[in-house]
């Protein structure tokens, strides 16, 4: 018995031994695993210290906050809040009393809520991060930033980071960026206004002389015996003509101009030319009008060098312009001065057009330049126009790198200065067109035979006249592959030049150009080829180039510029 007895209790305490030993080593892996963890969540902690640290350049201030502990670690250093955090007691604490301190007032509460770290996890469901934007009252526009670090087994949040990021630069550009749209999208709101205006009025002022022409036609058909009724119908039908192109010109003028594809093409002018055209061109209108018109000029260099076409559309425009909105017996007024110029070549013009008519509003002056704009309807003011006028002169002007300002009082009139700078002519450039014009006089056209493509009868027999006035024999191709065959058929040398419309059916003007360009006789394929066509653009002048024709002439034809280019081939 005893010897069972110490058995027992030796199997007793042996195996009290190895539980204790059993629980030892449990408590041992326990405590290592813990520090395991441990380790790695320190090892986490210093990963995302290093990461926070190399975008400090990005975040001015970042912390990790512990959610159920309520404490936070300072990952990015804050200069501003440090000595303010330093006697913090907790996270949640932090950030509100951070919200009164550094944001501007008007976010205070947005920024309240948004720091509230108990709505935290519902605002955070199914996200990574979350952001908030605020003006702090030293730092501007910032941008603040919930990001989650990790989340416990039930997948609820552990810790999070907060940073703050300085966004000041970014805001200001945006908002720069969005005011520039808003004033695109009212500009281009107004456009399309003013464009629709434009269709409503044009429609309303085409179908005006439109109706004179058809009226007048029928008159003029019924009246064929009536020598002074006639005279008097095609006085009026040219006048509604006039009308009509002036609108379609002005309408071409402001799509070539806002194409950006006009050229500047400058050519030898004596600016005493140009008071003679004034004086041609308005000077019995004026009359008519009832209107006192006063022209003087005081130039020292009358010989210049510019655009000529492109000079005299702006003054013709504001001429116009004035003798319309001046009431009988009032009066117009054309300045022109030359001053001082600090441009060596260069002599500078300072134009003055005043009128005492009826004047602009101020509220209008804002607008003049604006495409399609009128003051009011034709309907209303009964003077016709697209308003166009007052955008293709500002347009010129700056084109032609000049100024164009405005002074007006409604009532009692308008006075708009225009300063253009000109190159001054060299004696070279003074001798050309006198020789020019020499050859023009001596010119004989007589036995020349020309070769005319164009599709359109009416057109086609009102070339063929004017040519045939002047001595000119003229065969007619109705399309481009008939001229083609023509002169294939025809001797080498029978054709002096060929007048070439553009837009004809089976072959337009730019293929049969082509085509001809690569005929086998020599003599044939280097004949003149010149453009004569309704297509006015300058690219359809370039195009006409680049087909291979010599030069371009648009519709309708000015018979003078005409036979000055048959008179340069032939």
């Amino acid at each position: 018995m005893p010897c069972e007895s110490s058995q027992l209790l030796f199997v007793i305490v042996f195996s009290i031994i190895i539980l204790l030993l059993l629980v030892f080593i449990f408590g041992l892996l326990a405590k290592l695993k813990k520090f395991q963890v441990a380790e790695a969540e320190n090892r986490k902690a210093k990963e995302t210290l290093n990461v926070f640290k190399s975008m400090s350049h990005i975040f001015s201030a970042a912390f990790r906050i512990d959610i159920a502990a309520d404490t936070f670690e300072e990952l990015i250093h804050n200069k501003i809040a440090q000595e303010y955090l330093n006697n913090m007691a907790c996270a949640q604490e932090k950030l509100y009393q951070a919200c009164n301190a550094f944001m501007s007032p008007e976010f205070i509460d947005e920024m309240i809520r948004f720091t509230d770290l108990s709505t935290l996890e519902e605002r955070m469901e199914g996200k990574d991060a979350i952001s908030c934007d605020y003006i702090g009252n030293v730092t501007g526009w910032c941008k603040a930033y919930f990001i989650i670090d990790d989340r416990d087994a039930d997948g609820k949040i552990k810790h999070v980071f907060f940073a703050v990021r300085t966004i000041h630069d970014e805001k200001e550009k945006e908002e720069s960026q969005n005011k520039n749209i808003a004033a695109a999208l009212t500009a281009a709101k107004s456009a399309n206004r003013a464009k629709s205006a434009f269709l409503f009025n044009m429609s309303h002022d085409i179908r005006t002389p439109m109706n004179a022409l058809m009226g007048f036609t029928e008159f003029l058909e019924k009246n064929a015996g009536d020598k002074d009724k006639v005279i008097e119908y095609v006085q009026k039908i040219k006048a509604s003509n006039a009308t009509l192109l002036t609108l379609v010109n002005n309408v071409l003028e402001m799509a070539r101009l806002e194409s950006g594809k006009t050229i500047v093409e400058e050519e030898y002018w004596d600016i005493r030319q140009f008071n003679e055209t004034l004086t041609s061109v308005f000077a019995d209108s004026m009359a008519k009008h009832g209107l006192n018109f006063v022209r003087s000029t005081k130039i020292t260099h009358h010989h210049i060098l510019c655009d000529t076409t492109k000079v005299q559309k702006i003054f013709l425009n504001l001429l116009s312009n004035a003798m319309k909105f001046t009431p009988p017996g009032g009066a117009v007024k054309f300045v022109m001065t030359e001053i001082e110029s600090n441009k060596d070549g260069y002599a500078i013009y300072r134009t003055v057009v005043e009128d005492n008519g009826i004047g602009i509003s101020e509220s209008y002056l804002n607008n003049i330049f604006e495409e399609f704009s009128k003051e009011h309807s034709s309907t209303e003011s009964k003077i016709e126009g697209a308003g166009l006028g007052m955008a293709i002169v500002k347009n010129l002007v700056d084109f032609l790198n000049g100024e164009i300002q405005i002074e007006s009082v409604v009532g009692k009139g308008t006075k708009i200065t225009v300063t253009l700078p000109f190159k001054i002519a060299s004696e070279k450039d003074i001798d050309a067109p006198l020789r020019e014009a020499k050859e023009l006089q001596e010119r004989d056209f007589s036995n020349k035979r020309v070769l005319l493509a164009e599709d359109n009868e009416l057109n086609a027999e009102i070339a063929m006249a004017i040519l045939k006035e002047a001595g000119i024999i003229v065969d007619r191709a109705e399309n481009g592959r008939e001229c083609i065959q023509m002169l294939q058929d025809a001797a080498p040398d029978y054709y002096n030049a060929v007048l070439m419309d553009i837009q004809m059916p089976i072959m337009n003007g730019y293929e049969a150009t082509r085509e001809i360009r690569g005929m086998n006789d020599p003599r044939k394929a280097e004949i003149p080829v010149i453009a004569m066509t309704a297509n006015a653009f300058d690219e359809d002048r370039r195009n006409s180039l680049i087909a291979g024709m010599n030069a371009h002439l648009a519709k309708p034809i000015d018979v003078q510029e005409l036979f000055k280019t048959l008179n340069k081939f032939i």
